[in-house]
C-alpha cells in the first residue's frame, strides 16, 4: 500500500479553507475591533500561500503553521461571538492539519 506525500496544493488547499473562514467572519462580525485582527489574520496566511507559491517546502511551511508563534498570532486576540468561535475552530483544524504534514 502507498502512502501519498501531502503537496503543496494539499496543504495550500487547508490555507484556503482556513482563508474562507477568516474572511467568512470579517464580512459578518458585528465586533468592529475584530476587523483588523481577522484582516492580520487573513495576511498571515496569505504568506503561506506565498510561501509555498515560491516553492518552499511543504514541510518548513507546515511547521510555520503548526508553531505554538502562529497559534498565538491567530488566536492572542480574543474574538466576540459566534464568528469568534467559528475563527478559533479554524484555527485548531489548521493547525492539526497542518501538523500531519510535518511528519
Amino acid at each position: 500500500m502507498t502512502t501519498k506525500t501531502p503537496s503543496a496544493a494539499d496543504l495550500s488547499a487547508r490555507i484556503l479553507e482556513f482563508i474562507a473562514t477568516a474572511v467568512d467572519c470579517l464580512d459578518n462580525t458585528n465586533f468592529a475591533n475584530d476587523r483588523p485582527v481577522y484582516t492580520q489574520d487573513l495576511a498571515v496566511a496569505a504568506r503561506w500561500l506565498v510561501r509555498l507559491h515560491r516553492g518552499e517546502s511543504v514541510r518548513e511551511v507546515a511547521q510555520t503553521i503548526s508553531s505554538a508563534a502562529s497559534g498565538k498570532i491567530l488566536t492572542d486576540y480574543y474574538r466576540q461571538g459566534e464568528w469568534g468561535k467559528k475563527h478559533n475552530a479554524a484555527v485548531a483544524v489548521l493547525q492539526a492539519a497542518a501538523s500531519a504534514f510535518t511528519v
